[in-house]
């Protein structure tokens, strides 16, 4: 318990936690905010491989779709191109 003098005289007691003194304590916290940062990010990561996956093979299907006639064809719009 710790005694604190308000503004205008109030005293009040204080319970202080102890534990948030202990030596080290704050690099713990911000060792355990960054390894909260690093698994948002492998979470995000995560979220857009699977979206550029998604992607690949939507544009997949899309291409087998094709046949050898039509991929001639866009071989020679890109030649023209």
């Amino acid at each position: 318990m710790v005694k604190e003098e308000g503004r205008w005289g109030n005293v009040t007691m204080k319970k202080v936690d102890n534990y948030k003194y202990y030596k080290g304590h704050n690099e713990w916290v911000s060792c355990k905010r960054m390894a909260q940062h690093a698994m948002v990010l492998e979470k995000r990561i995560a979220q857009l491989t699977e979206s550029q996956n998604n992607s690949l093979r939507t544009i997949n299907i899309a291409w087998s779709k094709f046949s050898e006639k039509d991929i001639s064809g866009l071989n020679q719009l890109k030649t023209m191109a």
